[in-house]
């Protein structure tokens, strides 16, 4: 009988340890809000994906978020479709720590596939943890899933790089592709070391109207020339160099017969002859369907 009374209060005890605890641990889960939110579902290969991490300090106090010993605390648990965890690359660096105030929201894009191996055609699934050093413990977000696949290419150039630019004296391939998705369709470029294959960048330079095919060329300095049509009578035009790098677009559109064009001049520049220039226009069109240069990821990942 004594044995029996002092398991029962050992019991209590515990259960009123254990409880405020628990208790505790909700409160705060319910005060540190991580979300990340991917910014499309369908990604060309070796395009960036990329998506909005979220993080909401709900504690009433300042909150530090930094790794533990070190390491990054922002990781990623990505699976490919056979369901196989895929292996962070390594030697990618970590993020900073960061410092949230009180009622304070936290937001980053984050390119997932700069430490992850995603270049693959098919299906991932994918979600963030963030470690949380008052409770020595991570945050992980739902469950995201996520179709990458390969474009049709139009066409594509091997090219030098000249002096003036690293690696100078190699060579790169410029291709550009159509990319098909839910009934959309962009037009993308694609930087790859001619040698190897190595993909340096890929990116999308907008929507793509195939009622005329893109004109695309190479001129004297080896840079690639695209000029296609992005909307109803609107081109762009977009001037890219042998590290991938595109000068903001020039837009230009068609009234009538007057439509531009890309000719190659005696010097062996290219440049954009009829059509009207934007400024020219009485109404100036809204570039919704071109994507602007400073929306290209930088430093995107080799897969």
């Amino acid at each position: 009988m004594n044995r029996s009374i002092s398991k029962r209060v050992l019991l209590t005890i515990s259960l009123l340890v254990i409880f405020p605890l628990v208790g505790n641990l909700d409160r705060m889960q319910a005060q540190i809000q991580v979300t990340f939110k991917l910014n499309k579902k369908v990604y060309m290969a070796h395009e960036a994906v990329a998506g909005e991490l979220t993080i909401v300090n709900r504690s009433g106090g300042d909150l530090v978020i930094a790794g533990r010993n070190g390491a990054n605390w922002l990781d990623f648990q990505v699976t490919d479709a056979e369901g196989g965890l895929l292996t962070p690359v390594v030697g990618r660096p970590g993020l900073d720590p960061v410092m949230i105030q009180a009622g304070g929201v936290f937001k980053k894009q984050v390119y997932v596939n700069r430490r992850y191996p995603m270049g693959r055609n098919g299906v991932y699934r994918l979600r963030a943890s963030v470690y949380f050093p008052p409770l020595n413990r991570y945050f992980r977000t739902p469950i995201q899933s996520l179709q990458v696949a390969e474009g049709h290419e139009f066409d594509s150039w091997t090219v030098g790089v000249p002096p003036g630019y690293q690696e100078a004296g190699t060579y790169r391939k410029y291709a550009v592709l159509r990319f098909d998705y839910q009934g959309r369709k962009e037009i993308y470029f694609r930087l790859s070391r001619a040698d190897s294959g190595t993909v340096i960048t890929t990116y999308s330079l907008g929507k793509l109207l195939m009622v005329t095919d893109p004109k695309m060329g190479v001129d004297n300095q080896n840079r690639l020339h695209i000029l296609h049509m992005g909307a109803p009578q609107a081109y762009a035009h977009t001037i890219i160099d042998v590290e991938g790098k595109a000068q903001p677009q020039e837009y230009y559109f068609a009234k009538g017969e007057n439509r531009p064009l890309l000719v190659r001049v005696g010097s062996g520049d290219i440049v954009v002859e009829g059509g009207i220039p934007e400024e020219m226009q009485d109404v100036v069109y809204e570039k919704n369907e071109f994507h602007k240069l400073s929306e290209l990821p930088p430093g995107m990942p080799l897969n």
